[in-house]
Formats: structure tokens, sequence, C-alpha cells
């Protein structure tokens, strides 16, 4: 079931692609209409619900990726694959089809 105030705070897309990418990196590709117009600048981030929540509450745990690239309708998520918290259990469990919710970008290099 959909959570109005969860589609207002956040993108839904869905996992595509999650592969090894450059040493310890992880290469998380979304894709989606949602991710359609956004607005992205080079050095900007995204926060991505990683974390389980209770039905009808706002999602869990937060975490900050960057972006490595925007195609269009497709952003790639680069992912440091290290210790055991809650981002890198979700990175290494993440499947294709699953879906994801982020932030839009924000932040800047400067």
């Amino acid at each position: 079931m959909r959570n109005f105030v969860v589609d207002r705070m956040f993108v839904r897309g869905t996992l595509e692609l999650n592969e090894p990418f450059a040493g310890r990196i992880r290469r998380l590709t979304i894709t989606g209409p949602a991710l359609l117009g956004l607005d992205w600048r080079p050095g900007q981030h995204v926060r991505v619900h990683v974390g389980a929540s209770e039905p009808g509450l706002l999602p869990g745990p937060l975490r900050t990726y960057s972006i490595w690239d925007y195609r269009t309708d497709t952003i790639d998520l680069g992912v440091l694959d290290h210790g055991d918290g809650p981002g890198v259990r979700w990175a290494r469990a993440v499947r294709p089809g699953q879906d994801v919710l982020f932030t839009k970008p924000n932040g800047n290099l400067v």
C-alpha cells in the first residue's frame, strides 16, 4: 500500500543492476518514470531508505550515497562495501526488480 507522505518525500525507482564496480565500490542502477527530469548536478547525493519500516509509517534508516551518473530516467549510485551496517547490508541484499526509495538529489561539491 502506498503512503501519501512517503510518496511526497521520496522518489520511487526500481533497482535494475547491483554489481561490484571498482575495488570495494558497488554500483547500484535505479530506473523508473519518477526519475525523469530530476534536477541533478555533479557532486550531489541522495539519501536512500535502507531498512524495514512498519506498514503505514515513514521509512526506517536512511543512508547517503553519491550519484555517479544520471541519464534521463536512470541513476547510478556508488556504495562503499565495507563493515556490516544497515546501508551495506541493504546494498548487498537488494536485487533487480525491487523498489528503492530515495530523496531528490541535493548537496553540492563546493
